[in-house]
Order: structure tokens, then C-alpha cells, then sequence
């Protein structure tokens, strides 16, 4: 599945090159501490609380064109609001993978 879909990026944001960096500066920034409450969440079967960051996840990683966690996020929330903590447990790990590989892809693009 595609990490990153750049054009995508550059049309959601008007190819607007400082809007596109700022963007993805602040998602950056702001997203490990998402993820880290997903895993905190999951760790204790939170599954309110899963469901309500993996939507978060997921809306953020949509905005900034972010495919692959976006769908992991989205398979979390399903599998949180049905406790389905098998899914939830693979999908996390998933989105962990996804969450790196989207931080490398915006920080190495040059807006």
C-alpha cells in the first residue's frame, strides 16, 4: 500500500509549497504523541479511548495524504469499537510501520 501520495498532498493543499511544509511539520510533531496514546490505549483494552485516537489518527495521516496509516488507523477504530484486541494488536503494529515510513517520506520531501 502507498505510504505517501504526494500528489494527492499537493492538491489537498492547493500546491501552496509553504502551507504543504508547515503541514507536515506539524503532523510530524504532533503524531507521535497520538500514536503513543493509541498504544497506552490499547495496552490497558481502553477501547473508547482506541477507537476515539485511531479516528484522530486517522483524519491527521488523511490530511496529509498519508495512505497506508490512515488505513491502519481506520482498521483500528473498527476493530476498538467491536474489542477485537487481535486486530487491534496487529493493526498497531501496522501503524507503527506506517507512522515511521510517513515521518521519512515528509521530511524528505522538499515543498
Amino acid at each position: 500500500m502507498l505510504i505517501f501520495d504526494v500528489i494527492d498532498y499537493r492538491n489537498r493543499l492547493a500546491n501552496n509549497k509553504m502551507l504543504m511544509d508547515l503541514v507536515a511539520k506539524e503532523f510530524i510533531k504532533e503524531s507521535a504523541g497520538l500514536v503513543q496514546q493509541l498504544i497506552d490505549y490499547a495496552a490497558i483494552e481502553d477501547w473508547a479511548k482506541v477507537a476515539q485516537v485511531a479516528h484522530r489518527i486517522k483524519g491527521a495521516s488523511a490530511e496529509v495524504s498519508g495512505i497506508a496509516m490512515s488505513a491502519s488507523a481506520k482498521i483500528i477504530e473498527q476493530a476498538a469499537n467491536k474489542e477485537d484486541i487481535t486486530v487491534v494488536q496487529e493493526a498497531v503494529m501496522q501503524l507503527r510501520s506506517n507512522h515511521i515510513a510517513l515521518q521519512e517520506s515528509l521530511s524528505s520531501q522538499a515543498f
